[in-house]
C-alpha cells in the first residue's frame, strides 16, 4: 500500500511518501516493517520543516544473490530478502562456472563466495589476421587477446579486447592499405594512403 501524506506548516507544503508503513499524526510518525523500525519527529523552525530521524537498528538481511536466475540457479524459492542465518543451495547456469554449493546470510552479506563467473567462448576470428597475445584464467580459458593483421593490412584499432560476462566485444578489422597517386601538371607526385575494409 502506498500513500502520500502532506504536511502543511505556514503556507509551506512538504510532500512525504511512505510505503507499507503506519503513520500517526500530527507530529510523530512511527514507521515499521518486518525488518525496520523508525520514529520521525517533525519540528517547525524558522518557517521551515525539519524532519529529525531516529532509526532503530534494522534486522540484518541479505538481498537475493546478484545473478539469481541468470548466472545461478537456486532450487528453493528465490526470495527478495533472506533473514540472518538463512542458507541457500545454488548451482551455476551454463556458460557460467563456479563451485556451487551452500551460502549463508550473515550480517547482511553472503558468506562463502556466491559467484558464478561466465566462461568465455573462443575469441572471435578476424579476416586477414589472427590473435597474437592471449591471457588465460586459472582454468586455461582465454580471457583477453590482442590481434595482428596479415601483411598489407592494418588494424582498425590497436590494443586488446577482453571477455566480460562470457561475451567478447567486437574485434578490430584488418583494413587493406592502398596508395593513391596524384600527378600535377608540373610533374609533382603526391601520395595518399587509404585504408579499406575488404
Amino acid at each position: 500500500m502506498s500513500f502520500s501524506a502532506y504536511l502543511q506548516y505556514i503556507s509551506q507544503i512538504a510532500p512525504v511518501t511512505f510505503s507499507e508503513y503506519t503513520v500517526h499524526w500530527p507530529l510523530t510518525m512511527v514507521l515499521t516493517t518486518q525488518s525496520f523500525s523508525a520514529t520521525f519527529v517533525s519540528v517547525v523552525h524558522n518557517c521551515n520543516l525539519i524532519v529529525q530521524t531516529f532509526c532503530a537498528s534494522p534486522t540484518e538481511y541479505c538481498g537475493k544473490p546478484e545473478g539469481a536466475g541468470r548466472r545461478m540457479e537456486i532450487p528453493d524459492q528465490v526470495l527478495e530478502r533472506y533473514e540472518n542465518g538463512n542458507q541457500i543451495d545454488y548451482t551455476c547456469i551454463n556458460p557460467h562456472k563456479g563451485p556451487g554449493g551452500k551460502a549463508t546470510c550473515k550480517n547482511g552479506e553472503w558468506h562463502m563466495p556466491v559467484e558464478c563467473n561466465a566462461s568465455c567462448p573462443d575469441p572471435p576470428p578476424i579476416t586477414n589476421g589472427d590473435f597474437t597475445k592471449e591471457k588465460r584464467d586459472v582454468e586455461g580459458v582465454i580471457t583477453e587477446v590482442s590481434y595482428q593483421c596479415s601483411r598489407q593490412f592494418t588494424l582498425s584499432f590497436t590494443g586488446s579486447i577482453r571477455c566480460l560476462d562470457g561475451k567478447w566485444p567486437s574485434p578490430p578489422k584488418c583494413l587493406r592499405m592502398y596508395f593513391i597517386f596524384n600527378w600535377s601538371e608540373h610533374g609533382v607526385i603526391s601520395t595518399c594512403q587509404v585504408y579499406i575494409n575488404v
